[in-house]
């Protein structure tokens, strides 16, 4: 049984300072408001309201109107646009100073009547509104860490543990520049028909559209040992150093049309391992350099199609390398080995809408992936348990992927109901060449062995070739909002989904949610759900069942064997090859999920969010040794050694309690604080 706590904080503040002498001009407010469509596009020549000031405003190319000389204080703000739903945010409180806000527009619903701005109970029982969301706008992401990694690790730490995030609509590579996002949207509509992965939380990044004029930045970064501390086992301070860049540039190619933006951030940095070993001749300490060095560059191209619809292209090439890994501790410098890992992604998008009824959003992903691992030396292994490590890692190693994901989502209106349906492609081709181990490992118990040239055991590996693997996934879903009331809407919708590799091919996944603001003010909402989620069975694991299948890969074992010749003493044999089998009846593991959930808007911006959630897996994947030996009458197959079932054969339940408090005020500042309570069990199946 396991029980995980978190909590996790985080503060985002803008602060401005004030003049020594206040003017008028300084008490006065400015908004600028961003109107984006369902996929996150900007909208053009969209109208916009706000209460108090007499003058409407249009957006411009990229989505926002600006007001200037507002009175500070309490406002409403009502958009229209062709061929979408007329939106509204408010009552907010403005500051002097500078305020943003953005507004989303669902595409129209075919009605006789258009009633301009919406109730706030409609709004925070609306599934695909701000009130399932928070927000972090582009002043907030400014406040964010400079170094890449630091934003994404930031990032993480506000979703929580399990949270699922795409960019743009797509899933996997990096994230892009915080300069060029235009907002982070954390989404908790977790029982959504779209989407396929149970996690209670969502990061959906959005870019910024098209712009009006370039602009970019550069950043470099330094730090070193200066401030840490030294290993209790060094003589010396380990050294360190990190030394980062990242540099972006985006602008118009064709005026209010066509965008480009180009970025590129990568590190050259090491830090230190401690060896501290016994060595015949003596201690041995030592502090090895650990180096690794990383580039990472894009490009992505928008194109204004018209008005609401927008064509995206982007490419992405992110390597990383590491040296000297696998070294430290008992292990000695010849002991490492590097990595290197290459990405290449090619993404297309297309999304806007088809006349006033339908808005549609396709996109295409390949993306190839290589992953290699060498060895400094080749040279047979000692290990000399408690003293030291030496000779080589004895790794070769390489594993090539690509992947095509092809998904279109198709949003309508009819009435009451808004509805969505959509389906989604992938194929993988995976190739793996895998060498452990082929020139031995010699094992001593103890530094006087050693020394005495008495190993205990001597072991080698041979026969291990390529691999290659194709898997084929698809899911399709379609999705109902109908708003029973107005301070009701229901949710329901049907997924399903399938995948090669198995022939277990009945995965629906029925979903159902509700959202309910019972008080007239529309401070309260409840909101709940229940549905199916099924995994995707990892190709992984196929392949290493394809790789120890009892004819690839064989290994030699010698007990109480010579050194440095091990044949010249004791006894070999050739251990019987283990074996990893696919079960033939293995199912798609699968998720029964439902929560109740509350959410409360307190004075001053203040909102809390309380939801309890209860898990429970079944057809869970766990190996099973199938050829153990029996007490007595020895393994069932004597010619083979273990035969590691892989079988759907665990279930699994699991307890999740979160607490959220959020306060925010008009992209001044935020604060926000998470605590997740989880327990969550695993047990087999009696079979």
């Amino acid at each position: 049984m396991r029980f995980q706590h978190g909590i996790s904080i985080f503060i985002l503040i803008v602060i401005s300072l004030p003049a020594i002498a206040q003017s008028r001009r300084n008490q006065e407010a400015t908004l600028s408001v961003t109107v984006i469509d369902p996929s996150g596009a900007a909208i053009q020549k969209a109208e916009v309201k706000i209460t108090g000031v007499k003058k409407p405003s249009g957006t411009n190319s990229r989505g926002q109107a600006t007001f200037k000389g507002i009175v500070p204080g309490v406002i409403q703000i009502e958009v229209t646009a062709a061929g979408f739903e007329p939106g509204s945010a408010g009552p907010l409180t403005l500051s002097s100073g500078e305020n943003s806000i953005e507004v989303r527009l669902e595409i129209a619903a075919v009605q006789e009547e258009i009633v301009v701005g919406q109730d706030k109970r409609e709004a925070n029982t609306d599934p695909r509104g701000n009130a399932f969301t928070n927000i972090l706008t582009a002043e907030q992401i400014a406040q964010l860490p400079d170094d890449p990694d630091e934003f994404e690790d930031a990032i993480r730490q506000m979703a929580g543990p399990g949270a699922t995030f795409r960019v743009n609509g797509f899933r996997g590579g990096k994230l892009p520049p915080k300069n060029q996002i235009r907002e982070i949207r954390f989404r908790t509509n977790a029982f959504a028909a779209e989407s396929h992965e149970s996690s209670f939380m969502s990061v959906d990044i959005l870019t910024k559209p098209g712009i009006e004029a370039w602009h970019g930045s550069l950043n470099l970064g330094f730090r070193d040992e200066s401030l840490n501390a030294r290993n209790a086992f060094a003589s010396y301070r380990a050294p360190e150093q990190h030394r980062r860049f990242s540099f972006d540039l985006g602008g118009p190619i064709w005026k209010n049309r066509t965008s480009l933006f180009m970025s590129s951030d990568g590190q050259n940095s090491y830090e230190a391992k401690t060896i501290v070993a016994a060595l015949p001749e003596g201690t041995f300490l030592d502090q090895v350099r650990q180096p690794w060095r990383t580039l990472n560059t894009a490009a992505r191209l928008e194109h204004l199609l018209t008005p609401s619809h927008t064509a995206r292209v982007e490419f992405q090439r992110n390597s990383a390398r590491r040296n000297n890994l696998g070294v430290g501790n008992f292990d000695l410098p010849e002991r490492g080995y590097t990595t290197d890992s290459e990405e290449s992604i090619l993404r297309f998008a297309d999304s806007g809408a088809f006349g006033k009824k339908l808005f549609n959003e396709f996109r295409f992903q390949s993306r190839w992936q290589q992953l290699s691992l060498d060895s400094l030396s080749n040279a047979p292994t000692i290990q000399v348990l408690n003293a030291f490590n030496r000779g080589g890692a004895q790794i070769d190693s390489t594993r090539r992927t690509h992947e095509l994901e092809f998904a279109d989502n198709l949003d309508f209106a009819v009435g009451k109901h808004t509805m969505r349906t959509g389906l989604q492609l992938e194929f993988s081709r995976y190739e793996s060449d895998e060498l452990r181990n082929l020139n031995g490992t010699f094992i001593f118990s103890s530094l006087e062995d050693f020394n005495a040239s008495r190993p205990i055991n001597y072991s080698r590996r041979s026969g291990v070739g390529p691999v290659k693997l194709d898997q084929t996934q698809f899911g399709w879903y379609w999705q109902d909002d109908w708003r029973a009331k107005k301070s009701l809407t229901l949710s329901y919708g049907l997924r399903h989904e399938i995948q090669s590799n198995l022939g277990d091919k009945n995965n629906f996944a029925p979903r159902f949610g509700f959202a309910w603001s019972p008080i007239k003010s529309g401070n309260t909402t409840i909101r709940g759900g229940a549905g199916l989620f099924y995994d995707w069975f990892g190709a992984e694991t196929i392949e290493q069942a394809l790789r120890v299948n009892g004819l690839q890969q064989k290994d030699l074992v010698i007990l109480n064997p010579g050194y440095p010749d091990p044949f010249s003493g004791g006894m070999s044999r050739t251990l019987p090859p283990s074996l990893i089998r696919i079960d033939d009846g293995l199912k798609m593991p699968v998720v029964y999920q439902t929560s109740i959930g509350l959410q409360q808007q307190m004075p001053k911006g203040i909102r809390l969010m309380t939801q309890y959630s209860y898990r429970r897996g079944t057809h869970q994947l766990r190996g099973r040794n199938i050829n153990a030996p029996v007490p007595g009458a020895g393994r069932p197959d004597p010619l083979t050694g273990n035969i590691t079932q892989v079988e759907s054969s665990a279930n699994s339940f699991g307890h999740n309690l979160m607490v959220n408090l959020n306060w925010m005020q008009m992209g001044r500042f935020m604060i926000g604080a998470n605590y997740v309570c989880l327990k969550r069990p695993m047990r087999p199946t009696a079979r």
